[in-house]
């Protein structure tokens, strides 16, 4: 998902036989602002054809709220509304964690400043957003923005989508690097317990 020329939202799919990048024509009549978000975070899953796209920075470097789908069969952008969601940020890490229809957006920075990085946003596919507290450990961690997590899981059966659906279980998710105000935040490794 990047920005056109224009600014607007557009998606591209790379052409193996051509060796290029194809340009997907997305419907966006159902949303009121189709501008391209800087570090919004994107909420996947194993199972869904939709994509949710929340928050970033928009061209006037104000930072969002915004949450958006994308269906991936039809190409059609469409408002997502719910009755509990985070503040806005930008800059977050996300992965699918802690079991196949929830992802764990951990670290990132709102307008009011750093978000903590005890107090996790969670989306959940069929029930929207929650809030998740991690235990705190001897050791502090820094907040951060955009760190690679990684997550730590029993090794499953096989990878058959419904193995992967049904028994997925993240215990920890493993923290690399991220920076704060440009610089490496501490520590540059970190584990948390979720």
């Amino acid at each position: 998902m990047t920005g056109d020329n224009e600014g607007d939202l557009s998606l591209s799919k790379y052409n193996g036989d051509e060796d290029e990048w194809d340009t997907i024509k997305l419907n966006s009549t159902q949303i009121t602002d189709n501008q391209f978000y800087n570090s919004s975070s994107y909420l996947t899953s194993f199972d869904s054809d939709q994509i949710y796209i929340y928050g970033g920075i928009n061209a006037d470097d104000e930072v969002s709220d915004r949450l958006l789908s994308l269906d991936f069969n039809t190409f059609v952008l469409s408002n997502i509304s719910t009755t509990t969601k985070p503040e806005s940020f930008y800059g977050a890490s996300n992965l699918i964690a802690p079991d196949s229809s929830t992802q764990l957006l951990i670290a990132g920075k709102s307008s009011q400043g750093w978000l903590n990085m005890f107090q996790l946003a969670t989306w959940n596919f069929e029930s929207g957003w929650s809030f998740k507290t991690v235990a705190k450990g001897g050791n502090s961690i820094n907040s951060r923005q955009q760190p690679l997590v990684l997550p730590i899981f029993n090794k499953l059966d096989n990878n058959s989508l419904s193995t992967v659906v049904n028994y997925y279980h993240v215990s920890k998710v493993l923290v690399i690097g991220g920076e704060q105000n440009g610089k490496s935040s501490s520590p540059e490794i970190a584990y948390l317990d979720v």
